[in-house]
């Protein structure tokens, strides 16, 4: 059974996932909740940060146009004199395990990921 069956599906076992998985989701809520009522109340304040970041991203992991918007948005960026840095989790590469800086040169895109290739390519 796929996933999506779980949520769409009207056959017992996904009514059954569906059932099962239900008070798992009101924990997760609930979780979610607390952590945002910890910043509304002011017991943790969110850090500001020292300089304008832009933020290109979704829930997609893929093919959904996020390396090109960054591509341009970087050349933009640079064209108008702005000092430009990529940051990228390196989605299923080795580089995603902990925060890095990339080396000098051209980067491998199966050891940094597609954007931090691409951008350095620039």
């Amino acid at each position: 059974m796929h996933w999506s069956d779980v949520w769409e599906s009207s056959s017992p076992g996904a009514v059954v996932a569906r059932t099962l998985l239900t008070p798992l989701s009101w924990l997760y809520s609930g979780g979610w909740r607390l952590y945002r009522a910890i910043y509304d109340v002011g017991i943790k304040k969110a850090a500001k940060p020292h300089f304008p970041v832009i933020c290109v991203g979704g829930l997609t992991a893929g093919g959904s146009g996020k390396s090109p918007v960054v591509l341009h948005v970087t050349q933009v960026l640079k064209d108008l004199g702005h000092k430009v840095v990529i940051s990228s989790s390196g989605y299923a590469s080795p580089a995603s395990e902990s925060a890095q800086v990339a080396p000098e040169g051209l980067l491998n895109p199966k050891d940094w990921g597609d954007e931090a290739a691409m951008i350095r390519s620039l």
